[in-house]
């Protein structure tokens, strides 16, 4: 797990609080709460559960229902939102669930398998196509008058199982589209890296997705941890890192408008391989292991700053 602590970006995390329903914010099925936690939580009992706890300022979301469920349009809605709040890094902590639409389609059309793929494909590809034409759009817009563009980080998708040769899927929207940074997720044995065998292919980067504790709902003095594994707890991860670099970057003195490519370009090249080069090779990941920057200060401590804003 990346060690450094300090912050400096605008993040917004999307999975929590409701966009479309402002009566119905509260987090009841823990997946957001848990989410934020990595990237930003605080030590508890002794556990340490955030990448960058020095991030103070966060924007957040509920995308889909307290069912699961939720549709394409919410999720662009959100993005928009987070474009208007000025968020540096946006983290999507969802996917769209492939295999569980072809078993909606075979089910209620009364298909069989071959045919419902088919169709799940042709919706998959439809929705990646809107997405990426309207948040592009966003994108550019946000580059021209906020002077700024901002990092999207998406989980890459569950829907596989590396273990069936014939149950492969490609990172699933939104993480596909063009311009976001997918994430897969990275388990440990002893000392040694794993991909996760659930992770879809293709992800850019991988992160800690497996056996991950972080903070659960109803916390309070409490301060209650659950463990979870997914590209969901992954995605946040590299998110957590991004803000450590976007930090960085402002402090070598880059423009707002290149610190985006610039925290890309840091998250591909740092990553670490090792112990990954045979998922790398095979194209199950396009990198390794993200990697936060150094520590600023020369005995190797991690020092604290507060100036990222994240979605």
């Amino acid at each position: 797990m990346p060690q450094a602590t300090k912050s400096g970006s605008t993040c917004a995390e999307l999975p929590i609080c409701s966009v479309m329903q402002p009566d119905n914010w509260y987090d009841r099925r823990g997946h957001g709460t848990h989410c934020l936690g990595t990237i930003l939580g605080r030590t508890v009992n002794g556990v340490r559960i955030g990448v960058a706890p020095g991030v103070t300022d966060v924007i957040v979301g509920k995308v889909i229902s307290d069912t699961g469920v939720g549709d394409h349009l919410q999720l662009i809605e959100a993005i928009a939102w987070a474009f208007e709040q000025r968020a540096d890094i946006i983290n999507i902590s969802l996917e769209y669930d492939w295999p569980a639409k072809v078993r909606e389609i075979m089910k209620r059309r009364n298909v069989k398998y071959d045919a419902a793929n088919d169709i799940v494909r042709n919706l998959h590809r439809e929705h990646l196509n809107f997405f990426e034409s309207v948040v592009m759009k966003d994108l550019q817009l946000a580059h021209v008058r906020l002077r700024t563009t901002p990092l999207v980080i998406a989980a890459c998708g569950n829907g596989n199982d590396k273990r069936d040769p014939n149950n492969q899927l490609t990172v699933s929207f939104p993480g596909a589209a063009q311009g976001v940074l997918s994430v897969a997720a990275a388990g440990k044995s002893g000392k040694d890296l794993y991909l996760a065998h659930f992770c879809n292919n293709g992800a850019t980067l991988c992160a800690p997705g497996v056996g991950v504790s972080s903070a659960a709902t109803g916390g309070g003095t409490a301060q209650r941890l659950k463990t979870d594994s997914g590209t969901s707890m992954a995605a946040p991860h590299a998110a957590g890192v991004a803000a450590l670099w976007w930090q960085l970057a402002r402090e070598q003195g880059y423009l707002p408008k290149t610190i985006a490519s610039r925290v890309e370009s840091s998250l591909r090249y740092t990553a670490l391989v090792d112990g990954l080069a045979g998922s790398v090779k095979a194209g199950l990941i396009n990198n390794g292991l993200v990697q936060a920057p150094a520590p600023p200060n020369s005995d190797g401590a991690a020092q604290q700053r507060n100036s990222c804003t994240i979605s």
